[in-house]
């Protein structure tokens, strides 16, 4: 199993603010979201996990991969072609989601939760390429 845990974070405003689709952009939100967008490009340290595995049996609606049975059709007629695959866990890892944040402030941390799967997002890009340069997908 291979951990990727330097992964680099940079998220900007205008991705955020795309995610949010906010039309109201009032100077108190505006400044909220630079001050929380900083906090998440210093703080965050998304991680990877994943490992390349055979995929053993395909029969009918399942498939093996190490072991493993799935059920599931849309899978099967998914790695119909594939021999071998990439199970991986991807996080925005602790650090970030150690912030605390109170529940009350219910704007600010909605803002950091959706900045969250944006650094998430942008770790699994990372995975993808990374994979692509080493293994050849």
């Amino acid at each position: 199993m291979a951990v990727l845990d330097n992964i680099p974070v940079k998220i900007d405003l205008d991705a955020v603010l795309k995610k949010l689709r906010l039309k109201n952009r009032n100077d108190d939100v505006m400044k909220m979201l630079g001050e929380l967008v900083e906090i998440a490009n210093t703080t965050a340290r998304p991680k990877a996990i994943f490992e390349m595995a055979t995929v053993e049996n395909k029969n009918g609606d399942t498939v093996t991969i190490k072991g493993v049975e799935f059920t599931s059709h849309v899978l099967r007629v998914n790695l119909d072609q594939a021999e071998e695959v990439f199970p991986y866990v991807v996080t925005c890892g602790r650090e970030i989601d150690a912030i605390n944040i109170p529940t009350s402030e219910m704007m600010r941390y909605y803002f950091m939760d959706q900045i969250k799967e944006l650094v998430t997002r942008s770790a699994l890009d990372y995975l993808h390429d990374y994979l692509k340069e080493r293994h050849a997908c």
